[in-house]
C-alpha cells in the first residue's frame, strides 16, 4: 500500500484523534472546513428578537483519494462536497490547510 502524503497523514491523526475523544461524532461542523451552526434573530411584526440557528447541510460521506487508494469516511458540508467533487480531496486539503 503507498504511504499518504504528510498533510493527508496529519489530517488522518488529527480526524483519528477527534473520533476517539468523541468530538466528530455528536458536533454539527463539517471535518474538513469546520463550518458549524450560525446564530441569527428571526425578528417578529412587532420587533420581538427570538434566537434561532441556521444548521449547515451536513452529510455522512465516504470519501475516496485515488493518490493514496484510502477511503475516509468524513461529515462534511454540501458546499465542500461540491468543491471536492471539482478538485479532488488531496488538492483540497493541500489548498485549506497551506
Amino acid at each position: 500500500m503507498p504511504r499518504l502524503p504528510k498533510k493527508l497523514r496529519v489530517l488522518r491523526k488529527f480526524l483519528e484523534c477527534k473520533i476517539r475523544q468523541g468530538i466528530i461524532t455528536m458536533a454539527r461542523q463539517c471535518d474538513l472546513t469546520g463550518k458549524s451552526r450560525q446564530a441569527n434573530h428571526k425578528v417578529s411584526h412587532s420587533n420581538i428578537k427570538t434566537r434561532t440557528f441556521k444548521q449547515p447541510n451536513l452529510k455522512t460521506k465516504k470519501i475516496y483519494d485515488p493518490e493514496s487508494g484510502q477511503t475516509i469516511r468524513l461529515k462534511v458540508a454540501a458546499s465542500t462536497l461540491k468543491t471536492l467533487d471539482k478538485m479532488g480531496l488531496s488538492k483540497f486539503i493541500r489548498k485549506m490547510y497551506k
